[in-house]
C-alpha cells in the first residue's frame, strides 16, 4: 500500500543529547490488515517512517540489541499517532533508570476460600524484574504463591494476618527487599443451623444469623431452592416470617452475601 504520509520525530535523553541507533517501531491495524515498521534513529537521534491513513502506535524497542535497556535507559510508553495529519510527529525523551525500589506499599485483604490475586510492583533498576520471597522471610498465607513476574495469587485456606518480605531482582542482579502483609478474613458463614417448628395459621417469625462478614447481610433464596411454606417470606435482612397456610415439612435453602452476590 502506497504511503500517504510520514511519522517522524526525535529521541533524546534527559540532558537533550540524541540517542543514536535506537530501534523505533510503528504498527497499525487498518482495513483488516496489520502494518508494521521498524527503523533506527540517525546520528542526530531523528527517525522517519512511512505511513498510511489510520491510527498508529509508535514506540521504542525496550529489550535486546539496539534497545533502551541496552543503552542504560528506562522503557517508555508507546504513543498513539493519527495519520492524517500527513506528517505526524512523535518525539521521545528517555531517562536513565533510578534506584531499584519496590513501589507496592500495601496489599488488599483476602477471604478464606475466595480466590486472591494482587500484583507487586517496582521501579528503577534495569528491567526485566524477577520476584521472590526474601531469604529468611516468613511464608505467605497458606495456599498463596508469589510468581516470578510479581503476582501473589491463590485460594487462601487460613484466616489471620501474615507478615512476609518480598524481594525484587533486576537484570543487573541488584535486589531490594520490602516487608508486606496480607490480612485474610474468615469466610462468611450462616450460623443458623436449624429452624423451630411452626403451626398452621399461627404467626411465625425468626431472624436468621450469619457471621464473618461486614454487615449489612443480604439474604435470599438461591436458584434451585425449595419453596417456603405458603404464607411465609424471607426478607433481605434475614427475617423469616409470616402465617403458615399449610401443614407439612418444607425443605428449602437460604443464602447470604455481603458486597457482591
Amino acid at each position: 500500500t502506497r504511503a500517504t504520509g510520514t511519522i517522524s520525530g526525535w529521541v533524546k535523553d534527559n540532558t537533550n543529547n540524541p540517542v543514536v541507533g535506537l530501534y523505533v517501531y510503528a504498527y497499525a491495524d487498518i482495513g483488516g490488515y496489520h502494518y508494521n515498521q521498524n527503523v533506527q534513529t540517525d546520528a542526530d537521534g531523528n527517525y522517519s517512517l512511512a505511513a498510511i491513513n489510520g491510527t498508529w502506535h509508535v514506540g521504542l524497542s525496550c529489550y535486546g540489541e539496539g534497545s533502551l535497556t541496552e543503552r542504560g535507559y528506562e522503557c517508555v510508553s508507546e504513543q498513539t499517532v493519527p495519520v492524517p495529519p500527513t506528517n505526524a510527529v512523535a518525539n521521545f525523551t528517555v531517562h536513565p533508570p533510578g534506584p531499584l525500589d519496590i513501589t507496592t506499599t500495601s496489599l488488599p485483604d483476602g477471604t478464606v476460600g475466595v480466590f486472591y490475586s494482587s500484583p507487586v510492583s517496582a521501579s528503577g533498576g534495569q528491567q526485566p524484574y524477577s520476584w521472590s520471597l526474601a531469604p529468611g522471610s516468613d511464608p505467605l498465607p497458606p495456599d498463596l504463591n508469589l510468581s516470578s513476574d510479581g503476582n501473589i495469587s491463590g485460594m487462601p485456606a487460613t484466616n489471620g494476618t501474615f507478615n512476609f518480605t518480598v524481594r525484587v531482582t533486576d537484570a543487573l542482579s541488584t535486589n531490594v527487599d520490602k516487608a508486606l502483609s496480607i490480612s485474610i478474613a474468615p469466610r462468611l458463614q450462616i450460623t443458623t443451623l436449624s429452624l423451630p417448628d411452626g403451626t398452621n395459621g399461627v404467626f411465625y417469625s425468626l431472624q436468621l444469623q450469619a457471621t464473618n462478614g461486614p454487615p449489612p447481610y443480604n439474604w435470599y433464596l438461591p436458584g434451585g431452592s425449595g419453596g417456603l411454606p405458603p404464607g411465609m417470606n424471607l426478607s433481605t435482612n434475614g427475617l423469616l416470617s409470616g402465617t403458615p397456610g399449610a401443614t407439612g415439612v418444607f425443605d428449602f435453602q437460604v443464602a447470604v452475601y455481603v458486597n457482591n452476590p
